[in-house]
Formats: structure tokens, sequence, C-alpha cells
């Protein structure tokens, strides 16, 4: 019962963990990066989408304070399928199969699960802090181009 327990609890806070450590820095990291946005208003899940300073310090391509960046709107749906996927199974083999030992090894194996998804996060954020946040200066410049661009071609 305890690995049920604890299995189920810690998934779920590690999975809340991720999103506070991983996926909303993520999701600011890519401000300017001018990849695709999903709009996320109408799905019943927490997605990062503070665009607040997006919108302050420059224009943007697409709707400057809506969405979430794709790389962090798939890295909220791993997260979101990992930490239930991990609850499903624990449940199932605690009540279906009845082994204490099975439940016990996947609440270690759905930790360890937990954690990769966090390092390959961390990993992808280090990424985009090196691509994106530190050049954003540069970004800002060439997403003003672009908006300069389409502005005269479409007055011509």
């Amino acid at each position: 019962m305890y690995g049920l327990i604890v299995g189920c609890i810690a998934a779920a806070v590690w999975g809340i963990i991720n999103f506070a450590t991983v996926i909303t820095p993520m999701d600011s990291l890519l401000n300017y990066s001018m990849k695709k946005k999903v709009i996320t208003d109408k799905i019943p899940l927490y997605f990062p989408n503070n665009r607040t300073q997006e919108s302050l310090y420059g224009p943007s391509l697409e709707e400057p304070n809506k969405g979430t960046y794709l790389p962090a709107f798939i890295c909220s749906i791993v997260t979101y399928l990992l930490t239930l996927g991990i609850i499903v199974a624990l449940l199932v083999l605690y009540f279906g199969v009845k082994d204490e030992q099975s439940t016990n090894t996947m609440a270690i194996i759905g930790f360890v699960i937990m954690v990769v998804n966090q390092a390959v996060g961390a990993i992808l954020n280090g990424h985009y802090k090196k691509k994106y946040a530190q050049h954003k200066d540069e970004l800002i410049n060439q997403i003003m181009k672009i908006k300069e661009n389409k502005d005269s071609n479409s007055n011509q």
C-alpha cells in the first residue's frame, strides 16, 4: 500500500515541480524565438503562457499575449502523460495484479522516469538560453525587419 501512495504522490508532486522549475522557464526563454505558438485557451489544463515580458520589450510575429511556445507545449503534454501513466500503472498493479513488490518497483521506475523527464527539460532550457535568451536583442531586430517588410508589402 505504501508503494502505491508514495508512488502516486511522488509522480504528482514531481509533475508540479517539473512545471515550476523547467517548463514555465522554458516558455519564457523562448520569447522572441519565432517558434510556433499553440493557443491553449480552450484546453482545460495548465500551460505556461506568460507573454507579458514579450510584449513589453518589442514586437511579436504572432498574437503577442497569447499562446504557449510549441516546445514548452510538448514538454507540458509529455509531463501530463507521464504523470497520468505512472499513476494508472501503479493503480493497475496494486488493484489488478495485487503484488506489492511490482507496485514498489513501478513506483521506483516512475520516479526515475520523472527525474529523466526533468533532466531532459533542463538540458533543453540550457540550449534555449544559449540560442534565444542570450540573443534576445538580435531576435527582436529580426522580428522588426520582418514586420517592416510585411507592412511595406501590404502598402504596395
